[in-house]
């Protein structure tokens, strides 16, 4: 009866230690990718590509022409106006295929923007972890 519970003291201290490891891996995965959508976002509100393609996913970079990046991308975040207010509304880990995301590990960030010229935006980031690092698969505002 001892050694019964005391193998079951063990399981349970191990569930619970693994639990705590997952919990900071995912709490790290979501820094990061806030991180990564920040330095993104303000690559492509100041015009600066090299940072932006720095920040992207090898498969946006051969998907985007740098012309189709400054013409469609760059163009629509100026014609929003400047950035007054940014809101995070979620960070989620997408458990399922979604769209034509590579294999990996991929996360959907969403915004409620305000902007000088547009009252409420909604901004969507697809991020991707690629060779240990995560990176924008994808951008959106409307």
């Amino acid at each position: 009866m001892r050694v019964m519970k005391f193998k079951i003291t063990i399981i349970s201290t191990i569930i619970l230690f693994l639990s705590a490891c997952a919990s900071q891996v995912e709490k790290e995965n979501e820094e990061n990718s806030l991180l990564v959508v920040e330095r993104w976002s303000d690559a492509l509100s100041s015009g600066d590509i090299d940072t932006l393609l720095d920040n992207s996913t090898k498969l946006t970079k051969a998907k985007y022409s740098t012309d189709w990046i400054k013409n469609y991308w760059m163009a629509s975040r100026e014609s929003y106006g400047k950035l007054i207010n940014k809101d995070l509304q979620l960070n989620w880990k997408l458990e399922i295929f979604e769209g034509n995301l590579p294999d990996g590990t991929h996360r959907r960030i969403v915004y409620w923007n305000k902007y000088e010229k547009n009252d409420l935006a909604k901004e969507t980031f697809i991020v991707t972890r690629e060779g240990g690092e995560w990176k924008v698969h994808d951008w959106y505002v409307r």
